[in-house]
């Protein structure tokens, strides 16, 4: 573990009867690089979230030594010259190199663009010879350290989205297209909303197909068997369409079609970079070639078996509250 230098051991120092003649003269020249700035999210343990850091790594040209609690010297100014209280300290030095030292700089949030300084006054770093007070003593001048978090973030804008953007019916149908010059069937899952809808630009980092292949055990597809569009005939709808390696619409197979937050929205939400309006919440949903079922039925007392959304077969006589499949149909429990 890293050793620090104390204002204990000055006073010890004294109480031996140092005197001023005794006391090399520091050299404040004891200024490091700054090898790297940059902003992320970290885990807080005691709230149990994400919050935002500004890291500022900087290093020295030698062993680098500290004075005990270094942090609480250190301050920050915002833009007009005042102290900026509202904020957390991370600083430490890596094991693996005792001529560097990391700020962090936790809670400034990275959805706004203000300038700060983090301000470490003189004489709270050195090296060997200033940590041992001896001749050869090198510390630090004040150093600063300018940062804006927003811009070190990538000048992010704040998601305010309202993610409640559900769609008010849904069907299913396997219709024969035309693909890349070919073809194919393809089982399309249409989604009609309230109002017009947009779909996410990399709509491919949003959702994800699995097949089942037997009671409990689904196989994941290639998202490139998926596609999303909106037709021109009905702005309110998304089809979603399945086809392509390893799916097969000439027999009764469940497919599982999971679809995360983001995926759909309205207008306004599109128009704002997703940081506005309203989009949708997490969508599952099981597709079957056959019968083409999906969507909300109530139980029935069928002796078909029952599964969960995980594909595991449940006992139809102790479902709790939820979504279940029966005869690839989705069905709720209320």
């Amino acid at each position: 573990m890293k050793r620090f230098f104390t204002y204990a051991a000055l006073a010890a120092y004294a109480a031996l009867g140092a005197n001023a003649q005794d006391t090399p003269e520091f050299v404040y020249d004891f200024v490091p690089e700054v090898t790297a700035e940059f902003f992320q999210e970290i885990y807080d343990n005691e709230t149990g979230e994400m919050i935002p850091q500004v890291l500022i790594q900087v290093r020295y040209d030698e062993e680098v030594w500290w004075v005990s609690g270094v942090s609480q010297y250190c301050y920050i100014l915002d833009s007009e010259g005042n102290k900026y209280e509202d904020w957390t300290r991370d600083f430490s030095g890596p094991a693996s190199d005792y001529n560097a030292f990391y700020y962090g700089i936790n809670g400034i949030s990275q959805y706004v663009d203000a300038d700060y300084t983090l301000v470490v006054p003189q004489c709270i770093f050195g090296n060997t010879a200033w940590n041992s007070n001896v001749a050869g003593g090198r510390s630090n001048p004040e150093l600063r350290y300018e940062f804006n978090a927003w811009k070190l973030a990538g000048c992010p804008r704040e998601d305010k989205t309202v993610y409640d953007f559900e769609p008010e019916q849904t069907s299913t149908s396997v219709e024969e297209v035309r693909i890349g010059g070919q073809r194919k069937l393809e089982l399309q899952l249409a989604l009609d909303f309230s109002e017009p809808v947009a779909i996410y630009e990399a709509i491919a980092n949003k959702w994800s197909v699995s097949k089942q292949t037997s009671e409990e055990e689904w196989e994941k597809l290639s998202d490139d068997c998926l596609r999303a569009w909106v037709p021109e005939d009905n702005p309110n709808r998304v089809i979603i369409g399945l086809s392509g390696d390893g799916v097969d619409l000439r027999n009764s197979v469940n497919y599982n079609i999971s679809i995360w937050s983001g995926a759909f929205g309205t207008l306004e939400w599109a128009s704002e970079q997703y940081c506005e309006g309203r989009s949708n919440s997490p969508l599952d949903y099981i597709v079957n070639p056959v019968g083409n079922g999906v969507g909300e039925i109530t139980s029935d007392s069928s002796d078909a078996p029952v599964f969960n959304l995980q594909g595991v077969r449940v006992n139809p006589a102790a479902l709790e509250k939820g979504i279940y499949i029966r005869d690839g149909k989705k069905f709720i429990v209320k």
